[in-house]
């Protein structure tokens, strides 16, 4: 899929999506629905990305898999815990550290990108 038809479906799903955010009385299934979307879409990322580029080959490369990764298990316990409403021991823990692990990931992505705008190379070297 080529840019343009990338940027038209996201533009007509955000035309379906706002109104339904807005319009939907029950705001726990819409937020249940997009949590499940967060997840499934970030999953699939990280199975098309381990299989299909060489993810390892660079730091950023590295820090965006785990970032979806976080994001992939966010998203489905979180949905999973919505659907089931189920208790386990530690469940007030877990969110939390899967919210740590997206934002260390997220800081060490702008650590990352900062470090390289200032026109360092892979290797570290200026």
């Amino acid at each position: 899929m080529n840019p343009m038809w990338i940027r038209r479906l996201l533009i007509g799903i955000a035309l379906v999506a706002v109104p339904v955010v807005l319009l939907v009385p029950d705001h726990r299934l819409v937020g249940i629905v997009i949590l499940a979307a967060i997840g499934v879409e970030s999953a699939v990322f990280v199975a098309m990305y381990a299989w299909r580029s060489n993810w390892r080959a660079t730091s950023a490369g590295r820090i965006i898999m785990r970032l979806m990764l976080c994001l992939a298990a966010l998203g489905g316990h979180g949905t999973i815990n919505a659907i089931t409403d189920a208790g386990y021991p530690g469940r007030d823990y877990i969110r939390p550290l899967l919210l740590l692990g997206v934002a260390l990931a997220v800081l060490h992505l702008l650590l990352r990108l900062s470090w390289a705008q200032r026109a360092h190379g892979e290797d570290g070297r200026p």
